[in-house]
């Protein structure tokens, strides 16, 4: 579903997503906004986004590599990260299905030198990049469009979690 100009489809798939989650937590009642990288450095958004205060923030991505790679992982960059990556990623898993190999696990961007998530994954703490699924792989692909409100939802339910905010009577679905 996602042609060779890979760059332009993540940004417009996790716009999408980020407006999912956004409509979602509002419903909910979690303080929830999206920020955009557009005319800023990695760093100079953060500093948006710290004057905003988040109690945990998440970028947004999808992994690509050749078409038999799939999986889903989460990327984190300090000690105090961990437990938001490890809800994140246990929800996405849960949602895909992900079993052996497919679940990457979560991944400490300080041991990949240098490592692109680096530098999103120590602005802000807790901080997590999630990669649910390769856009490379049309079978991950076609999941990741038939999942994607399934997704906003793991994401909320994940920061419901690590917030301890129970969600039932929100009139949100059930967790």
């Amino acid at each position: 579903p996602f042609p060779p100009a890979l760059q332009a489809e993540e940004y417009h798939w996790n716009s999408e997503l980020a407006l999912q989650i956004k409509a979602l937590a509002d419903s909910c009642g979690v303080r929830c906004r999206v920020f955009y990288r557009d005319g800023y450095d990695i760093p100079g958004a953060y500093s948006v986004v710290s004057a905003w205060n988040p109690h945990a923030t998440i970028e947004l991505h999808f992994n690509s590599a050749g078409p038999g790679a799939q999986g889903t992982e989460t990327w984190f960059g300090q000690e105090s990260s961990i437990p938001w990556a490890a809800k994140l990623q246990a929800r996405m898993v849960k949602l895909y299905g992900r079993k052996g190999g497919s679940d990457r696990g979560t991944k400490d961007a300080r041991e990949v030198e240098p490592h692109r998530a680096l530098t999103s994954t120590t602005q802000i703490q807790p901080s997590a990049l999630i990669e649910p699924f390769f856009g490379s792989n049309l079978d991950d692909c076609e999941m990741a469009v038939e999942r994607k409100p399934g997704l906003a939802r793991a994401i909320i339910d994940a920061y419901a979690e690590l917030a301890g905010i129970d969600l039932q009577g929100t009139g949100a679905p059930a967790t």
